[in-house]
């Protein structure tokens, strides 16, 4: 009878050390757990690829918000500057306001005076 030894780690777990012979029952014990070994891996790629998947939409998710942040942000910035203009706008038309009544009471107190004058 020849011996073989061989060892099978799936996730830093041991299976048992089977010992191989000859015989019909140790081929099939040795094919049984190398098929529920392969069940296992392609469980794991299973979920592997299900996880890629869920980071991949989470990136896609990702991205579309720092799209949304980034109009939002401009929205705002293209709206402070328009804020902005309209607050010197306005600095300007009260500063003409200020000016247009300033010259307003100088012409009804030269036209008081003038009246004033002609009635002497």
């Amino acid at each position: 009878m020849s011996y073989m030894v061989k060892r099978f780690t799936v996730d830093d777990m041991y299976c048992k050390t089977i010992l191989s012979l000859d015989s019909t029952y140790n081929r099939q014990h040795v094919f049984t757990v190398l098929c529920m070994l392969r069940l296992k891996e392609v469980e794991g790629m299973s979920e592997l690829k299900e996880l890629r998947l869920k980071i991949m939409d989470l990136e896609t998710q990702n991205q579309v918000s720092n799209n949304q942040l980034k109009r939002k942000g401009d929205e705002v910035k293209r709206l402070a500057e328009s804020l902005e203009e309209c607050r010197k706008s306005e600095a300007e038309v009260q500063t003409e306001l200020r000016e247009s009544q300033r010259r307003y009471r100088y012409i009804d107190r030269a036209q008081r005076f003038l009246t004033q004058v002609r009635k002497d």
